[in-house]
């Protein structure tokens, strides 16, 4: 059995990898506002549910 510590190592390093790239296909879906936001609420659905709280759009 794996050790916890590689496990949790790995899945930072792993989001660390992921994470620019779902920033940068979320910015290109938006289209400098002229897009849409469908891969931004995809790939960020925590930040796009807090807009709800917050009583404002995007």
């Amino acid at each position: 059995m794996t050790p916890p510590e590689f496990s949790s190592r790995a899945g930072f390093l792993v989001g660390l990898g992921i994470t620019p790239i779902a920033f940068f296909l979320a910015l290109y879906s938006a289209g400098s506002g002229h897009g849409n936001y469908v891969l931004a609420r995809l790939l960020y659905p925590v930040p796009m549910l807090a807009t709800l709280l917050t009583n404002t759009t995007i």
